[in-house]
């Protein structure tokens, strides 16, 4: 991996964050008018996504830093979520937390040396997988969770 793609990469992740910022302002707009199951429906997936994205900087990106070739269990996001402590707060608090969660783990990206988004972890079911593929599934799991959101959520007025 040479320096320019690792740049891109971390601008992608930015690029995302800067896309989240305009989807979720755009849900807190909408919260205020919409009833309260779809604000449930929505804190329920955006602590689940919060849970994951945890659980994957915590027990895999830096576990690969620091350490070498760590196993890495799989994702069970239903297993991940019962342990989950973002649970509380209302759908503003929970935006809040999910896009400060964003911002660290840009901090995190800006101060991991060029060298070691090439080292490994050993997954449980794919085998060894590098820092750098992780990165790039997140920014693909991020536009995927974006797009699901305005396809769910923010209806788009086509009458204008």
């Amino acid at each position: 991996m040479n320096e320019v793609y690792r740049k891109s990469l971390i601008k992608n992740i930015e690029e995302n964050f800067k896309d989240f910022q305009s989807i979720l302002y755009s849900l807190q707009q909408k919260d205020s008018e919409e009833n309260r199951s779809s604000s449930d429906t929505l804190r329920d997936f955006f602590t689940t996504l919060m849970a994951v994205e945890e659980d994957v900087f915590e027990m895999r990106l830096k576990k690969i830093i620091d350490r070498e070739n760590p196993y890495l269990p799989a994702i069970i996001p239903d297993k991940i979520k019962r342990q989950n402590y973002y649970d509380d707060g209302t759908l503003q608090e929970v935006i809040e937390k999910f896009l400060e969660q964003k911002k660290k783990l840009i901090k995190f990206l800006l101060n991991v040396p060029y060298g070691s988004w090439e080292k490994t972890g050993f997954h449980e079911v794919e085998g060894h997988v590098t820092f750098e593929e992780f990165i790039r599934r997140m920014i693909r799991n991020d536009k995927l969770n974006m797009s699901q959101i305005r396809d769910k959520y923010i209806k788009i007025d086509t009458d204008k």
